[in-house]
């Protein structure tokens, strides 16, 4: 009967686990996604202001 119990505690304990990894693994995913989107924009925003220099020059 202890047996079950103890078996039952550790596949809930696993299942914790493994609940709290996936919510781990997309916490980082999103930060890479935003990360990303900014580095996209920031680029964008960089190569203007180099092409608006670049065009003051001429």
């Amino acid at each position: 009967m202890n047996k079950i119990r103890i078996d039952m505690l550790i596949n809930q304990l696993s299942d914790i686990q493994n609940e709290e990894q996936v919510t781990d693994k997309k916490v980082a995913n999103k930060k890479i996604y935003i990360r990303t989107i900014y580095t996209l924009i920031g680029g964008i925003v960089l190569l203007n202001l180099v092409w608006w220099l670049i065009s003051q020059c001429m």
